[in-house]
């Protein structure tokens, strides 16, 4: 593997973390998330998605492939986040609160004392 095929990685690899800072964002906010620009992120997907089959059709490099798969979950993921907040869950909901919290209550079994 050369140095530019290594450059790639690690530069798709930060490109990849990158996302996750706007994704706990979108998580945490409790708000519509109204400030993040949603058509930014549609032609980001839309891009991400053409560049991904480019990549699978044409190129055929498991490298490039992996790489631009990873920067369109990173794009749908966000997208997704976006869509919710902004059309589907109600003001004040936090769904990183949500995710923390268990589903069912665990039961406790109390005899009485005797």
């Amino acid at each position: 593997m050369d140095v530019l095929a290594v450059l790639y990685i690690i530069a798709n690899i930060m490109a990849s973390v990158s996302y996750i800072p706007q994704i706990m964002t979108l998580l945490k906010d409790t708000t519509h998330s109204e400030s993040v620009a949603l058509m930014s992120w549609v032609l980001w997907l839309g891009a991400s998605a053409i560049s991904l089959t480019y990549f699978i059709v044409r190129v055929q490099d498991p490298v490039v492939i992996f790489s631009s798969s990873m920067n369109f979950t990173g794009c749908a993921v966000v997208l997704g986040l976006l869509v919710f907040n902004r059309f589907i869950k109600a003001q004040d909901i936090c769904l990183y609160d949500l995710i923390k919290k268990p589903v069912v209550e665990p039961v406790i079994d109390e005899e009485p004392i005797v």
